[in-house]
């Protein structure tokens, strides 16, 4: 089992909340993160990190895109600082 980190993010691209979870593989990470964002209607997007690695990064609707280049380092927010020091 891997640790995934999921960020979630307004439809301004604003940050709101994060949460992990334990998988078996990249793809049951971005299927879990896909279901957490049809279940929060008010985000529209979420990345998913497997420790500073951007694995993918979907919108709702399907649309998938890579909001930096793959395999780039995590630079996080500052509030999410905290949570990984």
């Amino acid at each position: 089992m891997a640790r995934f980190r999921f960020f979630f993010f307004d439809a301004c691209g604003t940050a709101k909340e994060s949460t992990f979870a334990e998988q078996t593989s990249e793809n049951e990470a971005i299927a879990e993160a896909e279901h957490r964002l049809i279940e929060r209607r008010e985000l529209d997007a979420v990345e998913i990190w497997r420790g500073s690695n951007l694995v993918q990064a979907l919108k709702r609707g399907g649309e998938r895109w890579i909001a930096q280049p793959l395999g780039a380092r995590l630079n996080l927010h500052p509030i999410f600082e905290a949570e990984f020091a």
